[in-house]
C-alpha cells in the first residue's frame, strides 16, 4: 500500500496471527448464509464508524469502508481490498444446527482451528477478519478501500451490484481465497466442465 523500502518493518507474525483471529471470532458469532447478509454487514458498518472511518452500505447490503491515505502519500496508489460478507456452513449429519440463525463455534484442535459440527466460513470469514486487520493497522498508505460483497458464495449479487465508483483504484485484491499462505489478486473467478464418455453396451454375462 506504498510503503516505502526503508519504511518496512518485519511483523510480529503471532501478534497479527491473534489480532486476525480475534475479529474472526467476532465474526463467527453473526449467522451470514448467503442470503442473509444483513447483520454482517450491519456489524461491518458499525465497526466502520467506530474506527472513524467512511462506511456505506447500499440496498443489497454490500458495505464500502475507505481509508484516507496518509499525510504525505497522498498521491500513492489506490489499494481495493474485497471480499464476499456470506458463507455456506457445511453442517454434520444428525446436528440440530441452523446456519441462518445459529452462530459457528470455532476451536483450536492441536494445531489447527475447527468448528464443533460445522464448517467454520473460513475462507470468506478470515478475508473479512485480515481485511478489517489492514484497515485499522496500516500505516504510511495510500487511499484503501474495502469493498465487502453479499451474494458471493451464490450468484455474486452484491457483487454486480457495486456502483462502478467504488472499483477506481490502481490494485485489487482479492481475500476470498481458500490456499493457506497465499494472497490472490483478482481471484473472482470459476471454470465449469463437462465430462462425457462414450457407453458401449455389451451382454449381461
Amino acid at each position: 500500500t506504498a510503503c516505502k523500502n526503508d519504511e518496512v518493518q518485519k511483523p510480529d507474525d503471532a501478534a497479527v496471527q491473534a489480532a486476525i483471529l480475534d475479529e474472526f471470532y467476532n465474526i463467527s458469532s453473526i449467522p451470514r448464509e448467503s442470503g442473509r447478509e444483513r447483520a454482517v454487514s450491519t456489524y461491518l458498518r458499525s465497526w466502520a464508524k467506530e474506527n472513524g472511518f467512511e462506511v456505506v452500505r447500499d440496498s443489497s447490503n454490500n458495505v464500502i469502508i475507505t481509508k484516507p491515505a496518509s499525510p504525505g502519500y497522498e498521491n500513492a496508489p489506490v489499494t481495493i481490498l474485497q471480499c464476499n460478507i456470506d458463507t455456506k456452513i457445511a453442517v454434520a449429519n444428525g446436528s440440530t444446527f441452523d446456519p441462518a440463525v445459529d452462530s459457528v463455534t470455532p476451536m483450536i484442535n492441536g494445531e489447527f482451528l475447527v468448528a464443533n459440527g460445522t464448517s467454520m466460513g473460513a475462507d470468506s470469514g478470515i478475508g473479512i477478519a485480515t481485511t478489517l486487520y489492514v484497515l485499522k493497522n496500516s500505516k504510511n498508505h495510500g487511499k484503501i478501500r474495502a469493498i465487502f460483497t453479499a451474494g458471493g458464495e451464490s450468484a455474486m449479487t452484491g457483487a454486480e451490484k457495486i456502483k462502478a465508483k467504488y472499483l477506481e483504484g490502481d490494485f485489487l485484491i482479492n481475500f476470498g481465497w481458500e490456499n493457506g499462505s497465499t494472497i490472490g489478486l483478482g481471484s473472482g473467478g470459476s471454470a465449469s466442465y463437462d465430462m462425457l464418455h462414450e457407453i458401449e453396451w455389451v451382454p449381461p454375462q
